[in-house]
């Protein structure tokens, strides 16, 4: 668990320091950017190196959810078209 804290930290610093990189540079309109790229880390980092502790393999996971989704793909696809 000390591990995933380390890790964690590490993530949001390197993000707040690219974040700095790029204000230093730039007007404040990126800010709003910062947000979501550290949830999408954060998101990244739960499911490839937490839910495999748990006996969930990720991307099998993965593949399952788009073998799901690509069928709704191709409905949709004939009804617009």
């Amino acid at each position: 668990m000390l591990k995933l804290i380390i890790f964690l930290v590490i993530i949001f610093l390197i993000a707040y320091f690219v974040f700095n990189l790029f204000m230093s540079k730039r007007d404040h309109g990126s800010a709003k950017f910062i947000l979501p790229i550290m949830l999408t880390l954060l998101i990244v980092v739960i499911i490839f190196f937490i839910l495999p502790r748990f006996g969930i393999n990720p991307i099998a996971l993965l593949q399952n959810i788009a073998s799901k989704i690509i069928p709704f793909i191709s409905m949709i696809r004939g009804i617009v078209g």
